[in-house]
């Protein structure tokens, strides 16, 4: 039967589209941060610390 494909893909389309990458879990518990959102937390701030010392550095041997 056409119309049971076609359900299947718009319901197939729509499970996608919820678990994409961006939400982890689903709304009652995305307000709890997920190991995935601490890590990624963590990656940021080391990444902002190792491109400021990269930039003091810089700036450092510059002015000598």
């Amino acid at each position: 039967n056409q119309a049971d494909v076609e359900w299947k893909f718009a319901r197939s389309k729509l499970w996608i589209e919820y678990f994409d990458d961006t939400a982890t879990l689903p709304p009652p518990f995305n307000m709890i941060p997920s190991p995935k959102s601490l890590f990624y937390c963590v990656q940021w701030c080391l990444e902002s610390i190792y491109q400021s010392n990269r930039t003091v550095g810089y700036n450092s041997r510059t002015i000598r």
